[in-house]
């Protein structure tokens, strides 16, 4: 089972919490730390990471400042980013997952402590951190977090990537290939198989 983001913490909870569901977890730049260890308090938080408000912006624009903003990502991930949003008759877009929606999911993320969960996974993980030199600050505690992770996770390897946040749509097929490989993962088995 692979999550990316938020969705690394699902997986995170699905291994801890069921460890037959699944021979193998990666977690793509997710799953790993304590929010709430990063910022001062909850509105810090709400205020930093709340979406952008896209009300009025047209799907052609909505289109350029991705393209602008990711110009080294392939076309798959540029039209995958686009599905993101609906677009309205009167050609502005709207974001299929609703803002309230979003903020209660990273509410819960501001309360969850990943780290109590670590001990609990009994199958092999595979860890894809982000690696985002822009921002040295964050990194910094980032790569402790994945240290942390790392160490307290029963069996995990780590695989650093060099790229943005969503990863899974920069380096489609290196995310791909670590799924794929990842201890247990059905695509493993056949590889080793076949070799």
């Amino acid at each position: 089972v692979a999550g990316q983001s938020w969705g690394a913490s699902v997986v995170l909870e699905l291994l801890a919490s069921h460890p037959r569901r699944a021979a193998a977890g990666v977690f793509v730049d997710g799953g790993l730390s304590t929010m709430s260890s990063h910022f001062a308090d909850w509105p810090t938080c709400e205020a930093a990471l709340a979406p952008p408000r896209f009300d009025g912006t047209t799907a052609e624009r909505f289109e350029e400042m991705i393209r602008n903003f990711h110009p080294d990502w392939p076309e798959t991930g540029i039209q995958a980013t686009l599905a993101n949003v609906e677009v309205l008759a009167d050609g502005t877009i709207r974001p299929w997952l609703s803002r309230p929606h979003h903020m209660t999911i990273l509410r819960h993320m501001w309360d969850h402590h990943p780290e109590d969960r670590f001990d609990q996974v009994e199958v092999p993980v595979v860890l894809v951190p982000a690696e985002n030199p822009s921002n040295e600050r964050w990194m910094s505690g980032k790569r402790e977090d994945v240290a942390r992770a790392a160490k307290a996770l029963p069996r995990s390897t780590t695989h650093w990537i060099a790229g943005d946040h969503d990863l899974h749509a920069q380096h489609p097929d290196q995310v791909a290939e670590l799924i794929v490989g990842a201890p247990g993962a059905v695509g493993a088995v056949g590889a080793r198989a076949a070799g």
